[in-house]
């Protein structure tokens, strides 16, 4: 687990080490409109997947579904992904004359298409790899791309390329060929050979359920990435380029969270119930080291690194940074609940994250700007934060306060849970 943790996070590192470099190498209003690309390809994902991953992952854990059946519900539920998005792909294209992500010329389809495709790719296997406990393998192949990537980005700074069109088309084939990667590997490993049906009772089942996870994962989104678009209502790309460049920063507090919460998830059946606080304590620990470990990054980066046009978007970071601490610690919440089934409970937090952040938005932004909207996030975040507490109270018995005691015994504990 640790192994497989080391590769994700050198990985993440890499991919926010080559994204800084774009944005430099090309205008903040360039910039935001490569943000404003993944946001949308974000919420078409979501909206199309309909929740299936998280509740693939959860039939998997809990021996419902057999690796076959997964990956047989995969492949099927891509095909249909990548149809819809290209038939709208294209009916955006003939009623509006610009492209469905970007909202820009016919110029850009083809890189549309590649990024997509390679979203789709990657997250479908992805939750394959680790469905099969072979996330080392996977997070190999991340870290691969990533690193080259990054190489030719440096090469492009080094030979002064700065055509948008290029860059933006580098990034979109860096999206695909990881995708590919993933899928070649997975199938190269010979443990499915085979398709198989799924009857049409044990759909239903999964969607039934998957409806509540898909409005779960869409809120959360939007929650994230509301900011984005209501800056770019009130005032321009260029704003969201600045504020989507402080915002990776932010983003750093939530790097070892995601990956720890995700790889923790097969666990918690091992973990006994009196145990289950440690978890939340292990993550507010740590939270605490990740938010100076940000801050110093942060700093050096801003200072030595970020070109000058950026840099008026640093007091925008420390604004945010309480609310990502918080949601650092909600993550293990989220992935509890989601081992639990309690899939309800995720949606009752992520309604209230997007609910406070969505109004503290068009409170805030239209005044303060970028700086209203890292505000609204510490505000909602927070509000979370509390609100996963209390839910965990209910659902455990146990009173919230031991979280916040630690035991002789917690570190022996933990690095025997993460072997």
């Amino acid at each position: 687990m640790l192994r497989s943790a080391l590769y994700k996070a050198t990985y993440t590192i890499v991919f926010f080490l080559a994204n800084l470099l774009l944005a430099n190498l090309i205008l903040p209003e360039h910039f935001g409109t490569i943000s404003l690309m993944i946001v949308n390809a974000s919420v078409f994902y979501l909206l199309t997947n309909m929740g299936a991953d998280s509740i693939i992952m959860h039939s998997v854990n809990s021996g419902k579904w057999n690796l076959v059946q997964a990956t047989s519900f995969t492949a099927n539920l891509f095909g249909v992904q990548l149809v819809f998005f290209l038939l709208l792909e294209l009916g955006h294209i003939n009623l509006w004359s610009s492209t469905l992500l970007v909202q820009q010329n016919n110029a850009f389809l083809f890189g549309e298409i590649l990024y997509f495709t390679g979203l789709i790719l990657t997250e479908k296997f992805l939750l394959l790899h680790y469905a099969e406990h072979n996330a080392v393998v996977a997070n190999r192949i991340l870290l691969l791309t990533a690193a080259f990537y990054i190489a030719v980005l440096a090469y492009a700074r080094l030979v002064h390329v700065a055509s948008f069109s290029l860059l933006f088309h580098l990034f979109c084939l860096q999206s695909f060929v990881q995708g590919c990667l993933l899928l070649i590997a997975f199938f190269w490993n010979g443990t499915v050979r085979r398709f198989a049906a799924i009857g049409l009772r044990t759909l239903f089942a999964l969607f039934k359920s998957s409806a509540v996870v898909m409005v779960t994962n869409l809120l959360q989104l939007l929650a994230y990435r509301i900011d984005f678009l209501l800056i770019k209502k009130f005032y321009s790309a260029y704003e969201v380029g600045i504020y989507a460049q402080v915002n990776k920063f932010a983003n750093l507090m939530w790097v070892i969270p995601n990956i720890f919460a995700f790889l923790l998830m097969p666990k918690f059946r091992k973990i006994d119930a009196g145990k289950i606080p440690l978890v939340f304590r292990y993550a507010l620990f740590s939270g605490i080291a990740l938010l100076f470990a940000t801050v110093i990054i942060t700093v050096v980066f801003y200072n030595y690194f970020i070109v000058i046009a950026y840099r008026n978007g640093l007091p925008s970071f420390y604004l945010m940074l309480p609310g990502y601490f918080c949601w650092s610690i909600v993550i293990y919440f989220g992935a509890y609940f989601s081992w639990l089934g309690k899939f309800k409970y995720n949606l009752l937090v992520s309604s209230i994250c997007f609910v406070s952040i969505l109004l503290c938005d068009l409170l805030l932004i239209p005044k303060f700007s970028i700086n209203g909207a890292a505000i609204a996030n510490t505000i909602a975040y927070s509000t979370t934060l509390v609100v996963c507490m209390l839910l965990f109270s209910r659902v455990s018995g146990t009173s919230v306060i031991k979280i916040f005691h630690p035991q002789k015994d917690d570190l022996a504990f933990l690095f025997k849970l993460l072997k």
